[in-house]
């Protein structure tokens, strides 16, 4: 039987969930001996005041909702531990569930309601290629949401909800330890993931809704949405792009419109009236099948929203499509124009070029590689690192390119192996689901079955080869033969979707001239046909440019576009192609096709010689017609002042020390970094405002900057200019978000500042140390809490009765320019004589730092 939560959504009834929690815990004015010497742990309350949270929990059941939230959102192992309490994950989160149950079985009263277990961010990014934001690995994470989860389903949860999640790969972590645990306890849990979106609709680390669905609908989510971050309006265009492509339930809770900072308080002016209002359409016009609210939002928020979809019936709305994607963003390949172009060059077996790359670890010219095959429109990446000369495993070193890639380019991968190891690597460090390359039934499918359950578990496609222990099938009957039991294999037994399964029918070379091999091709082209007619649902691949292997360049390039443009008239809806050498087979000399052709399809019995000896008598202008790549080299910036600026704005470090050198015969140090490299990251911080670049593009022009600036520091030394100042930051008292605070930090220190990171939940007196002992340019203080941000003016008050005459630089969700203005106005009247900033951003905090700190000097 199916989930009664899954039922009322099957059944299109709008479900509604409850509001804030943290707000209404803060209108009870909890004191510190609630808190249990724990202050600011809103998850202790759990244990000490249990009576709170329900009081709560029954204010939103009695507002009308179907759902209440455990009080479990910062209760993951790392969150708890900022407060000494992380051996303490599983008892609080079981006692937090129980809480909850007990209110249901107190105010629900005889309908479906529902105890939905919360779980929150850790706080990592282990998307991201910064070294310290990503300090965890996908099996400790895995372990830290089984964990919590097991809590959380032991004291009474019905469902999940992963909430408020900024990094796809810990959402992948989340689902994958939950489903673990699934199995472990043999249960199935509805789970419902919900990440939060900024205004132009990217997460924290610039990932969109393409990238969000690539990342969670086929890897076991149940609902897919959004919460947080903007309200009703601001939401909106995600929501739609999400009702339009998601083949999942689509939730949204959003806040209460944004919020404005008065005096240290949050206010949220959106009345429930108009919140229920905004939202109503979302669920009877669209389809929308959860709604509630989340900051600002109370239980008359609630009972408006109630009271607004009562009697009413969500939209129908139904879609069919299999998301692959990167950190970025994503692709439906149910959706794709054919044939799907999955570009081969990143191939250690096909490819000199990568390969030496691949064992030089140098990976920003394999990101080049990847990017021209981009350019020439593939649609996925195809990955091997197989060599037998690696210093490394093939696993690990699988595992790097992966994660290198990941948040640099917006294709999916294609993952290239049949060894499961590998594929797990690179699983591990993939924000989204891959396109797997590939199984066979050799070996019984002993290889497969293992790679099999990996595609299960994580939501993948799988080419399949037609390859079992009799050998490669040669003919077309064989070839379906084989494609029927990997079906069987796939969908019948790991529960695959068929448009999940690729069949490589295997395309042989023409080149050996053995006669029984002659109708290879043509064979291959029927084995196409037969597959889409008997299995219609099941997709198929091929690795077209196996045809030719053996002739010269000219004649391969030939042969392959025709066999490409023959296997896309048979059915194929996946090549695996060098993009660069497509060409518009139409366009070709007519003796060169029929040439070609005579061979592809055997129709004549010397078609190989003939075509053979063309392409050693013809000259090149005999082939005119076929297209001329550009190198990536040709496309350089011809002065040192034009590639120094393009290597950042570009994120490319290949040549940058010949070129700062050749820069350095004519133009001194701090010229090149004053005139060149500030502008350049300027630009970078101008792109990112605009939203022309998003965050981890703008961290890796600040990796570029970093080993600019390493590369000329000797030089500025000697200029007496290498410092370009200090500062002190930290996230302030009661305050444990600090994701902004860290990427401000990274960007900085890349920049060439000095930064002394004190950390979060700092104490003003911790920070009025550091300042007398460091003696900084600027303190930096963050805040993610409007709560929190009093800390700001306090510690500014401080400094004024100490006497310390240092520029305080405020950051964060919960600050804005007016409440600077407003906390640098003392008690007394007067002003704060080393004044207050606002920074909406790194490149804020840069631009001012410069300015006070050439001021001392």
């Amino acid at each position: 039987m199916k989930h009664p939560y899954l039922e009322m959504i099957n059944n299109r009834e709008p479900i509604i969930f409850d509001g804030a929690l943290g707000t209404e815990i803060q209108k009870f004015e909890p004191s510190k001996k609630d808190f249990g010497g724990y202050d600011g742990c809103n998850e202790y309350l759990n244990i000490t005041r249990p009576d709170l949270i329900e009081t709560i929990h029954c204010k939103y059941l009695e507002a009308g909702a179907h759902v209440i939230e455990t009080n479990t959102f910062g209760a993951s192992r790392p969150k708890l531990e900022e407060f000494g309490l992380g051996d303490r994950a599983l008892e609080i989160n079981k006692a937090a569930a129980a809480v909850a149950r007990g209110a249901i079985n107190k105010c629900g009263g005889t309908k479906n309601r529902f105890v939905c277990g919360s779980i929150g961010p850790t706080g990592f990014l282990p998307s991201s290629n910064d070294k310290e934001l990503s300090t965890v690995t996908f099996e400790k994470l895995a372990d830290i949401f089984q964990e919590q989860a097991q809590g959380l389903l032991e004291g009474g949860a019905d469902l999940l909800l992963i909430e408020t999640s900024q990094d796809l790969l810990e959402v992948r972590a989340a689902i994958y330890g939950i489903r673990r645990l699934e199995r472990l306890t043999n249960q199935k849990i509805p789970l419902q993931v919900q990440i939060t979106m900024d205004a132009g609709g990217h997460m924290l680390l610039g990932s969109d809704i393409y990238a969000f669905l690539g990342a969670v609908q086929a890897m076991g989510a149940d609902i897919a949405g959004l919460n947080c971050s903007t309200g009703p309006d601001e939401m909106a265009p995600w929501i739609d792009k999400l009702l339009e492509k998601s083949t999942l339930p689509v939730s949204m809770l959003p806040n209460a419109g944004l919020p404005c900072n008065i005096d240290g308080k949050a206010v949220y002016k959106m009345e429930s009236a108009e919140f229920a209002d905004k939202v109503l359409p979302f669920v009877a016009q669209k389809g929308v099948s959860v709604v509630g609210g989340c900051c600002g939002t109370s239980p008359d928020h609630i009972r408006a929203l109630a009271q607004a979809l009562e009697n009413v019936k969500a939209a129908r709305r139904q879609k069919r499509s299999c998301f692959l994607s990167t950190s970025i963003s994503g692709i439906d390949l149910e959706q794709a124009s054919r044939p799907i172009i999955i570009g081969e060059r990143l191939n250690t077996q096909g490819s000199k070029k990568t390969k030496e790359h691949v064992l030089n670890r140098n990976f920003d010219e394999l990101y080049q590689i990847a990017k021209e095959q981009i350019d020439h429109k593939s649609s996925l990446v195809d990955i091997c690192v197989a060599a037998n000369e690696l210093d490394v495993s093939e696993a690990q070193t699988m595992g790097d390119v992966v994660k290198f890639l990941s948040d640099r380019i917006a294709v999916p991968f294609c993952i290239d192996t049949t060894e499961p190891a590998v594929l797990e690597a690179a699983l591990y460090k993939s924000p989204g689901s891959v396109l797997i390359n590939s199984i066979n039934l050799e070996h019984g499918g002993e290889k497969a079955r293992k790679i099999l359950r990996l595609a299960a578990d994580f939501g993948c496609p799988v080419i399949a080869l037609t390859i079992d222990d009799a050998g490669m099938a040669a003919t077309a009957q064989r070839k379906l033969e084989v494609a029927s039991a990997l079906r069987k294999l796939a969908c019948d037994e790991f529960g695959l979707p068929e448009h999940f399964l690729y069949i490589d029918p295997l395309v042989f070379t023409l080149a050996t001239g053995e006669v029984h091999m002659a109708g290879a091709a043509n064979e291959s082209l029927k084995a196409l046909r037969m597959i889409k007619k008997s299995f219609p649902n099941v997709r198929t691949a091929m690795g077209v440019s196996n045809v030719s292997f053996g002739l010269k360049p000219k004649a391969r390039r030939i042969l392959n576009n025709l066999m490409l443009h023959h296997a896309v008239l048979a059915g194929l809806d996946a090549a695996i192609y060098n993009p660069l050498h497509i060409d518009d087979v139409n366009k070709y000399d007519s003796k060169i096709r029929e040439l070609g052709e005579d061979l592809l399809l055997d129709r004549k019995r010397d078609a190989l010689q003939r075509f053979v000896e063309f392409f050693e008598n013809e000259t090149v202008s005999a082939v005119s017609e076929i297209k001329k790549t550009t190198s990536v080299q040709s496309t350089l910036l011809s002065s040192p002042q034009e590639r120094l600026r393009g290597a950042v704005l570009n994120r490319d470090k290949r040549g940058l020390t010949e070129t700062i050198r050749e820069l350095l015969k004519t133009t001194a140090a701090t010229d090149i970094l004053n005139t060149i490299l500030l502008p350049a990251m300027s630009e970078v911080g101008e792109k990112m405002a605009d939203g022309e670049m998003i965050l981890p593009f703008v961290l890796q022009a600040a990796e570029v900057m970093k080993e600019a600036v390493s590369i000329l520091e000797p030089h500025l030394k000697e200029a007496g200019s290498a410092a370009k100042g200090k500062i002190v930051i930290a996230t302030v008292y009661g305050d444990v978000h600090d994701i902004g605070k860290n990427l401000v930090a990274s960007i900085l220190r890349n920049q060439g500042f000095e930064v002394v990171d004190l950390g979060k939940q700092v104490a003003i007196g911790t920070i009025v140390e550091a300042v007398k002992r460091e003696k900084p340019d600027a303190v930096g203080l963050s805040a993610l809490l409007v709560t929190t941000s009093r800390q700001m003016a306090e510690c500014v008050k401080e400094f004024s009765r100490l006497g310390i005459n240092v520029p305080v630089i405020i950051g964060g969700a919960a600050v804005n320019k007016e409440f600077a203005s407003r906390i640098t106005r003392l008690d007394n009247g007067s002003d704060y004589a080393s004044g207050v900033y606002y920074a909406r951003d790194a490149f804020d905090t840069s631009k001012i730092l410069n300015s006070v700190s050439s001021s001392k000097r």
